[in-house]
């Protein structure tokens, strides 16, 4: 993931759309991006990703090279798509269309769980083109954008996405993206936004399924006087850290067959569940996500072992040894009054008193001028009232 990623749009148009998803994908400074013809289209492996903007039939060798290498790609239709080819060359996405130019709003499906869209907002989009017709999206299609005619559903896809057979591909099913991007800097005086949510459905479409997206980690061995703690971890789709995840771990006595069901509970970088307390043994446990049911399996045994239990008794001929480096002297149990006997006597244990006087002026007493001045101030009153002075 942290390596750069080569990017290839195949196009053999001219359109604004392919300036627009050249910066957006530019926008991550992990990828790079050149543009190429289909004739002029050489060697697929130097690329992770393939971006089929308008295939027709010139790109015959382009998508049986990339199927020959099981290389993941990212289809965009519009007006000038050959779609019966497209027909012809998959079968994620299957297309009956007319010659009649439609405009086709996105909607976000709330249902998309392949990774985060949180932070998509598509309300301000304007529509995207592509001929009227009826497109048939295969069971293993998740689906991110619906599209809608005059915001009445049409029942179609406009992104959507599929992993079948070692292959991740996507459609983008219309033409005008560009119109997004510059609509989504007007409304946020930015691309950032724009930029990340394309960013993400290539990231998706770049990643492979060879990494895990439920990580686990745990000794396979526990003492009982130890922290037992296990930390777990859950990516989505985009291998991003997901941190809606609700993680729950059933762990098995292996003896009893007793199960005991704990939720793993979030901190600031993972999820963990503390075992402190749990009985010696050996126990089996299994830790799921709820929501994709991505699962993960293991065995871990707790010793009950507690390091203050096993010296319980002292070692005499180490402590006569250290008496002796250090000119004391060494007691057994028995010799407890010899011990008290001999510190008595020790005459290098004295009593220490220590006397410390401490002197100041009366005028740094506030409180007491304060009371003789008030004293003074009344007995002049007092002789003032009664004539004496």
């Amino acid at each position: 993931i942290d390596q750069k990623s080569e990017i290839a749009i195949v196009s053999d148009i001219n359109h604004p759309d392919i300036a627009a998803i050249k910066r957006s994908i530019l926008n991550n400074a992990q990828r790079n991006v050149t543009i190429v013809s289909a004739k002029d289209f050489k060697n697929g492996e130097d690329y992770n990703l393939l971006i089929l903007y308008q295939p027709t039939a010139s790109f015959k060798d382009v998508v049986n090279s990339a199927k020959a290498r099981k290389q993941n790609f990212f289809v965009i239709t519009g007006n000038s798509t050959d779609y019966n080819f497209l027909n012809s060359v998959q079968s994620e996405m299957q297309f009956k269309v007319s010659n009649q130019i439609e405009e086709y709003l996105p909607a976000i499906n709330s249902a998309f769980n392949l990774f985060n869209i949180k932070d998509i907002k598509t309300d301000y989009f304007p529509p995207l083109q592509m001929p009227y017709g009826k497109i048939t999206s295969s069971n293993n299609v998740n689906v991110l954008l619906e599209s809608k005619i005059s915001n009445l559903p049409s029942g179609s896809a406009m992104l959507a996405f599929s992993d079948f057979d070692g292959i991740r591909s996507g459609y983008l099913l219309g033409e005008g993206i560009w119109k997004w991007r510059l609509k989504s800097h007007d409304a946020t005086k930015s691309f950032e936004e724009f930029d990340n949510f394309f960013d993400k459905t290539i990231q998706y479409l770049i990643s492979d399924n060879s990494r895990k997206s439920l990580v686990v980690t745990h000794e396979n061995f526990y003492n009982s006087s130890d922290e037992i703690v296990i930390s777990a971890q859950y990516f989505d789709k985009n291998y991003q850290a997901d941190a809606d995840a609700k993680l729950t771990m059933s762990l098995e006595d292996t003896k009893s067959g007793k199960i005991k069901l704990i939720d793993f509970l979030k901190t600031d970088s993972d999820f963990q569940v503390n075992l402190n307390g749990i009985a010696a043994g050996s126990y089996k446990l299994i830790v799921k996500e709820k929501n994709s049911n991505a699962t993960y399996s293991g065995r871990i045994e707790i010793v009950d072992f507690d390091i203050e239990k096993q010296f319980v008794n002292p070692d005499f001929k180490k402590l006569k040894q250290l008496a002796d480096a250090t000119s004391g002297n060494a007691y057994l149990s028995k010799e407890v009054e010899k011990a008290v006997q001999k510190l008595l006597k020790d005459q290098s244990f004295q009593s220490i008193e220590k006397e410390k006087t401490k002197k100041g002026s009366l005028i740094d007493w506030v409180w007491l001028l304060i009371i003789a001045a008030f004293c003074l101030s009344a007995e002049w009153l007092l002789r003032k009232y009664y004539g004496m002075l």
